[in-house]
């Protein structure tokens, strides 16, 4: 069975192969998208691992979601003209809600080679 290292391996060769030819080829014309495609690409390869308890694939996604989720709170706060102290313990609260109570409601709910390792899981991402 391939692990972790093995799926970004894979999907991160396929992502380069594809953010290249797709260059050459002229089938996108910004070298910046060639890259955003190399990144999905390869962000993408280790999604099936995404319900490993104990992988790394969910401590990598639930922080990402949980800075992304801090930034989105410190950037409406910071617009609605609330103070800073405040901006920054609300960040704190959101990131720790997320990589925290979510990642484990996630983990509880779903386990390892179930919708993840599936054609509709497949469809959805395509999609």
């Amino acid at each position: 069975m391939a692990d972790f290292k093995t799926h970004l391996t894979i999907g991160s060769a396929v992502g380069f192969l594809l953010a290249s030819f797709s260059f050459i080829w002229h089938w996108i014309d910004n070298i910046s998208w060639a890259v955003v495609v190399f990144l999905v690409t390869s962000i993408g390869s280790f999604l099936p691992d995404v319900d490993s308890d104990s992988g790394l694939p969910i401590k990598i996604i639930f922080t990402t979601l949980g800075y992304f989720f801090a930034g989105l709170a410190i950037y409406w706060i910071y617009n609605a003209g609330g103070p800073w102290i405040f901006a920054i313990l609300v960040a704190a609260a959101v990131f720790f809600i997320v990589y925290y109570p979510v990642a484990l409601a996630f983990q509880k709910y779903t386990r390892h080679r179930g919708i993840f390792h599936s054609i509709p899981a497949a469809l959805i991402a395509f999609f």
